[in-house]
């Protein structure tokens, strides 16, 4: 079953009051519409995340490499937004590719050392999200407790990172 667009409406609402979603927390944001929609039981096989290339491109390989098992951690990214059912979004609504963004789970490619492609699509946003590389201008510990309470997921796994905040 694919999400109806008043549902996808209804998602962005639920994160709407949470600041600076695209200066650190938008790999977040992919995986929260990934748990979101698990929870709801919809349908994943149209869902992909794309790492968007911007000025940061060459760490694009250094994910693929992970996700082809040559590489034993991911890392972050320029930006990350996710495809689902024809549309593409970022944390703040829809956006826009450009030709060399990558999509980073293809269908027909196998992901053999996760397992499932969904699999691969949670092992990475957790991996890459617990490195400590990310813009901090996103408080993640606050994003991370709005999003789980108004979309009732659960990012287990993730590392909240409280003590980068804690000096503030």
């Amino acid at each position: 079953m694919i999400a109806k667009d008043h549902e996808i409406t209804e998602f962005f609402t639920a994160i709407e009051e949470i600041d600076h979603k695209n200066r650190g927390g938008c790999l977040l944001f992919c995986y929260a519409f990934f748990l979101w929609l698990k929870s709801r039981g919809h349908d994943l096989h149209d869902f992909t995340i794309y790492h968007v290339a911007g000025n940061w491109g060459y760490l694009i390989n250094t994910n693929i490499d992970f996700l082809d098992g040559r590489q034993t951690e991911p890392t972050s990214g320029w930006h990350f937004v996710w495809k689902y059912n024809g549309e593409i979004f970022d944390s703040c609504g829809r956006y826009f590719l450009s030709y060399d963004d990558v999509n980073l789970f293809p269908e027909n490619k196998a992901f053999s050392h996760f397992g499932t492609r969904e699999t691969a699509i949670a092992n990475f946003c957790i991996a890459a999200l617990n490195k400590h590389e990310w813009n901090t201008r996103f408080h993640r510990p606050q994003g991370m407790d709005i999003a789980e309470s108004n979309l009732m997921i659960e990012f287990a796994g993730v590392d909240r990172w409280d003590s980068l905040w804690d000096e503030e």
